[in-house]
C-alpha cells in the first residue's frame, strides 16, 4: 500500500472539473473549470468589477448589465438616434408631453403659425418691458388693408391695425369697428369714426393728452352737418337707476387755491355765421326741465327770453338783475316772490299786474350841476342840492316808454321852452326842496306827466 498508490488515486480524481470542485472548498459556482483563454460561460456571471487588460475598461456587474440586449454596434445606433433629431419633426416624433405641432420654439424672436392659445386662467404678461427707446418692443398687431373682411367664428375680441390708414380695428358680433387713429402728434389720439360703447365721435378729432390726460374733441378744418360731440342712447333701456348724458364730477379736486373751477366751458367763437350762435342748446321740448339748476345762476350777460317763452309759466322766488326780457309775452305768467331788480327791462303787450309791493328800485342822484343827467340804469332820482337848469336827460340805452320820478333836493329849475330837450307848458319849471316830478321819455323828448309842489295845498 504504497504512498505511490494513494498519491495516484487522488490524482485521478482531479483529471476532471468534477473532480477538481469536490477537491475545492473555497470554490464559488459550479460546472466546468475555467481558463483565461476564450472562456464560455452557461450561466450569468456574479462579480464586482472585471479588468479587461491594461487598456480596457473596470466595469461592476451593474453596468455591464446596462448593455444587455444591445443586438448590433451601440455608437451606430446612437448616431441613428442622433440624426432623427436634428429637425423639428424628429423632436416632435420623439417627445411625449408635447403641445401644438410645427416647428421647434425658441425665446429670440419665434414665428407662429395658426392659432396660440392661452388656457384660462393663464396671462400674456408684457409688462417686464420699457419702452424707453427706439427698438421693436411690446404687442404687435395684425395689418389689414381698408376695413377687414368680418369674422364668422368666434369674432369677438380680435383687433387689427390699418397701416394706410392709421385705424386700429376691433372685432365684434356687428362686425369690425374702427376706433382709434394714430395721428402723427406726440402723446396723442385722433378719432375719426366712432366708440361702439354709446359714445359716438363723428367725424372729429379725439385727443387724450399724454400728460395729464385731459381730452379734447378738436373739428376737423372742414366739417359738413356734423356733431362734434353726439351722445345717443342707442335704444338703451333704462333700469332701476339714472341716466346721464354727460356727467362732471369734479368733487375731489384738491389744491385749487385762487384758481378758478369750472365744469363746462363754452369758449367764445372767432366768426358769426349767417344763423344763430348757441353756447348751449336745449332743443327738445318733452324735457320736465330744459335747464334745471340746483345752485345759484348767474348770467353776467344779457338774458333773453323769446316771446310766448313765459306764458302760463311760474318763475319762484326769481332773481333777475341787470338782464332783459325782451319782447316776451308773459301773459298768464306768474312771478312768485321775485325780485326784478336793477336795469331790468321788460317789455310786453299785455297786462302786468301786481299784487305785492312795486318798488321803482335804490334811488340814484344826479352829478351835481349837471344840465343834462345821464339817467341811464334807474326810475328813482334824487337831484342835487346845487341850483341848476336842466334842459334834457340823456344816457345809454334809453327807451320809449321809459319813466323817470325825480326828487328836488335844492332850486332846481326844468327848461321846458327849449325845444329838443323838456317838454312841459310854456313856462319853465322851478321846484324847490321835496318837490317830485316825474317825465316820460317818447323816444325823442322828455314829458312832464306829473308834478308835485311841496308849497301847494294838493287837497
Amino acid at each position: 500500500s504504497a504512498i505511490q498508490t494513494q498519491l495516484d488515486a487522488k490524482q485521478s480524481t482531479l483529471t476532471n472539473s468534477a473532480g477538481l470542485l469536490a477537491a475545492l472548498s473555497d470554490e464559488t459556482g459550479t460546472g466546468l473549470a475555467v481558463f483565461s483563454t476564450s472562456p464560455s460561460f452557461t450561466t450569468g456571471i456574479t462579480t464586482p468589477a472585471i479588468t479587461l487588460g491594461a487598456t480596457l475598461l473596470t466595469a461592476t456587474g451593474d453596468e455591464l448589465n446596462y448593455v444587455d440586449g444591445v443586438t448590433s454596434a451601440i455608437q451606430t445606433q446612437l448616431d441613428a438616434k442622433q440624426s432623427t433629431l436634428t429637425n423639428s419633426a424628429g423632436l416632435l416624433a420623439a417627445l411625449s408631453d408635447e403641445t401644438g405641432t410645427g416647428l421647434a420654439v425658441f425665446s429670440t424672436s419665434p414665428s407662429f403659425t395658426g392659432t396660440v392659445s392661452i388656457a384660462n386662467p393663464g396671462l400674456l404678461d408684457l409688462s417686464a418691458i420699457i419702452h424707453d427707446d427706439a427698438a421693436a418692443q411690446g404687442l404687435r398687431l395684425p395689418n389689414v388693408v381698408g376695413a377687414p373682411t368680418a369674422i364668422t367664428d368666434n369674432p369677438e375680441g380680435h383687433i387689427a391695425w390699418d397701416a394706410t390708414n392709421n385705424l386700429l380695428y376691433v372685432s365684434t358680433d356687428a362686425g369690425w369697428a374702427s376706433t382709434f387713429n394714430n395721428t402723427a402728434s406726440a402723446n396723442t389720439w385722433t378719432n375719426t369714426n366712432a366708440f361702439n360703447s354709446g359714445l359716438t365721435v363723428d367725424a372729429t378729432q379725439f385727443t387724450v393728452d399724454g400728460t395729464n390726460g385731459s381730452v379734447s374733441i378738436v373739428p376737423p378744418a372742414s366739417m359738413v352737418n356734423g356733431n362734434i360731440l353726439n351722445v345717443s342712447n342707442a335704444g338703451l333701456t333704462i333700469i332701476d337707476n339714472n341716466y346721464i348724458g354727460v356727467n362732471v364730477n369734479l368733487g375731489n379736486l384738491t389744491g385749487l387755491v385762487t384758481k378758478n373751477l369750472v365744469g363746462i366751458n363754452v369758449g367764445d367763437i372767432t366768426a358769426a355765421s349767417d344763423g344763430n350762435e348757441y353756447g348751449i342748446y336745449v332743443s327738445g321740448t318733452n324735457w320736465d326741465y330744459g335747464l334745471y339748476v340746483v345752485d345759484t345762476a348767474k348770467f353776467d350777460g344779457a338774458l333773453t327770453i323769446t316771446e310766448g317763452a313765459l306764458t302760463d309759466s311760474t318763475i319762484v322766488t326769481a332773481d333777475i338783475k341787470d338782464g332783459e326780457v325782451s319782447s316776451a309775452d308773459i301773459a298768464n305768467a306768474t312771478i312768485v316772490g321775485g325780485d326784478l331788480a336793477a336795469n331790468i327791462a321788460i317789455s310786453t303787450t299785455g297786462e302786468v299786474t301786481a299784487d305785492g309791493e312795486l318798488s321803482l328800485g335804490t334811488v340814484a342822484t344826479f352829478v351835481d350841476a349837471d344840465t343834462t343827467p345821464d339817467v341811464s340804469g334807474s326810475a328813482y332820482w334824487n337831484t342835487n342840492t346845487t341850483g341848476v337848469t336842466i334842459t334834457d336827460f340823456d344816457g345809454a340805452g334809453l327807451s320809449s316808454g321809459q319813466v323817470i320820478v325825480v326828487v328836488s333836493k335844492g332850486a332846481i329849475v326844468y327848461d321846458v321852452t327849449t325845444p329838443g330837450g323838456i317838454i312841459g307848458g310854456t313856462t319853465n319849471i322851478t321846484t324847490a326842496d321835496g318837490d317830485v316830478t316825474t317825465f316820460l321819455y317818447d323816444g325823442t323828448d322828455w314829458r312832464v306827466i306829473s308834478r308835485v309842489d311841496q308849497s301847494d295845498d294838493l287837497n
